[in-house]
């Protein structure tokens, strides 16, 4: 089975569209589809960037988890605001790269993407806070 195959007969490879790991196919209806195909060592490589703050490495992790982040904020229909958390975790996500170790895992992406869902998460539930704060009177606040 090859590499395209498991994604249906009907969809074909886009023409330079294989850009920081990411394929993007589409069907004759032009729906798109996006592989990722980052080996580990590219994500080594964008991971140790991201620690020394090279923006370049901050921008190809932002793109590479953008669409990832957004479907986890979806669950909680925020709306608007869903950019808003999407851009806080990114900014915690930076803050605290140095404490991500991925020693010894097997799909270092998958370990990346589940580290980021928690602290999407947490900047969701600190979101929810803040706008129930923001709610409530100044008598209900005194109580």
């Amino acid at each position: 089975m090859g590499f395209i195959d498991r994604f249906g007969k009907d969809f074909e490879i886009c023409p330079a569209t294989f850009f920081y790991g990411v394929l993007f196919v589409k069907n004759k209806l032009n729906q798109f589809r996006i592989i990722l195909n980052l080996e580990n060592s590219r994500i080594v490589v964008l991971l140790n960037g991201c620690k020394r703050n090279h923006r370049n490495s901050q921008k190809q992790l932002y793109f590479l988890l953008f669409s990832f982040a957004l479907r986890i904020c979806d669950e909680y229909n925020l709306g608007k605001e869903k950019v808003d958390v999407v851009n806080q975790g990114f900014l915690n996500l930076f803050k605290n790269i140095n404490h991500f170790n991925g020693d010894n895992q097997q799909d270092l992406l998958l370990a990346v993407q589940t580290w980021f869902e928690r602290i999407l998460r947490e900047a969701f539930v600190d979101h929810h806070h803040k706008l129930s704060f923001t709610k409530q009177t100044p008598a209900e606040i005194s109580l």
